[in-house]
């Protein structure tokens, strides 16, 4: 879909599905990654009713239509609907505040709806001329209208393009049908930038079903002759049809060009005043809530810190739990217990450490027994001298010159402990 329009517009496009009551509406807005694109559907019975994804779309972007130009700020949510209430055949003359015409005039342009256009136009000039003309708002009463009224209609609709023909790109649309939708980009002047959409316009795909593309003027052809560095710099007002100026199209333009001059700061001022009034502390304060609860959530550093000071919180309230420093041991000696690889080599580290404490022990209490019993004493002494008389390294230290009786045999006592 991105391919279907040009790549500098990025405002809002209605797509109209063919239908009587269900109209469909391409929401496009220009996100820092690039393009997005939502497809709304919306009913006649919730225009004035709650939508959940048109809904969603105004609260992700703050209520704002156009990217983020701070110059359409004052376009919101109410705007919208009540220009859809047009095309759903709803009795919009109950608007005669001057700043909510203007708001929905400017709603309009943005989208390039003529006949909200047309009907805010025509409501902010009688209220200037203090007319009290009830005028069609709807496209089924203008189309339902008789033949000599479409008549008039169409000759008061061309004296209107006299002083609208540089006030809103729409009124380049040759279509007089009510529902009709363009999706060129708005613009206050008649520029040369205007003039580029309408040639990027005219190389779109005519297969695409949806959409509904506007026809470019004959003169407007005329205008766009390609050169080597861009479009030829014409000016439009020599290029256009004349028409006959009569008092009431000359009262219109000067009336038109008041409005657009005049109303602009008085538009932000009133704007204040209204939204104090209009925008609910509650409301207003749980938006905030939730959008910084929702960055804090995704914080990693402040998540980490608070989870360390909640373990370390935690830790300090179970070291001063009186029941819990009672029973954490004996759980603790429970789960040293039954793990059977933790108890075995526990056992083998006591084991050999009782060896070595009890060895010399043992030893000391063995010589002591060997001792005292006599048998076992004498025939140690027994054994002992056999092997010395045996001994011929002995034997030839001696010399062998005493006989065997004389040899000295060592004490008992001094022998035994020499053996040990």
């Amino acid at each position: 879909m991105a391919d279907k329009f040009h790549p500098d517009d990025a405002k809002l496009a209605f797509v109209n599905s063919g239908e009587m009551y269900n109209r469909h509406f391409v929401l496009r807005n220009k996100k820092p990654s690039g393009y997005s694109y939502v497809v709304v559907s919306c009913h006649k019975e919730i225009v004035y009713g709650k939508s959940p994804i048109l809904d969603h779309f105004i609260d992700a972007e703050i209520g704002r239509f156009y990217e983020y130009n701070d110059a359409f700020d004052n376009l919101n949510e109410l705007h919208f609907r009540r220009m859809l209430g047009f095309f759903y055949d709803y009795d919009m003359n109950y608007i005669v505040d001057n700043q909510e015409l203007t708001d929905l005039y400017e709603m309009a342009k943005l989208f390039e709806a003529k006949s909200v256009v047309d009907f805010c136009v025509k409501k902010i000039i009688c209220a200037r001329l203090g007319c009290t003309l009830r005028l069609p708002s709807t496209p089924a009463a203008a189309t339902s209208s008789s033949p000599s009224s479409t008549s008039s209609s169409d000759s008061s609709s061309e004296e209107e393009n006299d002083f609208l023909s540089c006030s809103s790109s729409s009124d380049l649309s040759s279509s007089s049908s009510d529902k009709d939708f363009s999706s060129s980009s708005s613009s206050s002047s008649c520029s040369e930038e205007s003039l580029s959409h309408w040639s990027d316009f005219a190389k779109f795909d005519m297969n695409f079903a949806p959409m509904i593309l506007p026809r470019v003027p004959d003169y407007i052809k005329k205008i766009l002759k390609p050169k080597k560095n861009g479009l030829e710099s014409t000016n439009l007002e020599k290029s256009l049809p004349m028409a006959k100026k009569t008092p009431m199209s000359i009262l219109k333009a000067e009336l038109v060009s008041e409005l657009t001059a005049s109303l602009k700061s008085e538009i932000k001022k009133d704007l204040i005043i209204n939204l104090k009034d209009a925008v609910k502390k509650d409301d207003f304060l749980a938006e905030v809530q939730s959008k910084i609860s929702h960055r804090l959530r995704a914080d990693l550093t402040l998540t980490e810190e608070i989870s360390a000071n909640l373990r370390d919180g935690i830790k300090t309230e179970l070291i001063n739990d009186p029941d819990l420093n009672v029973g954490l041991p004996r759980h603790i000696r429970n789960e040293v217990l039954r793990d059977g690889s933790l108890t075995g080599s526990i056992k083998q580290e006591l084991v050999s450490e009782i060896k070595r404490e009890t060895l010399p022990e043992f030893k000391e209490d063995l010589k002591d027994r060997i001792l005292v019993r006599g048998t076992t004493k004498d025939d140690l002494v027994g054994e002992i001298r056999s092997k010395l008389l045996n001994d011929g390294e002995l034997k030839k230290k001696l010399g062998g010159r005493r006989p065997p009786d004389a040899v000295t045999i060592p004490e008992e006592s001094h022998m035994t402990t020499a053996c040990w």
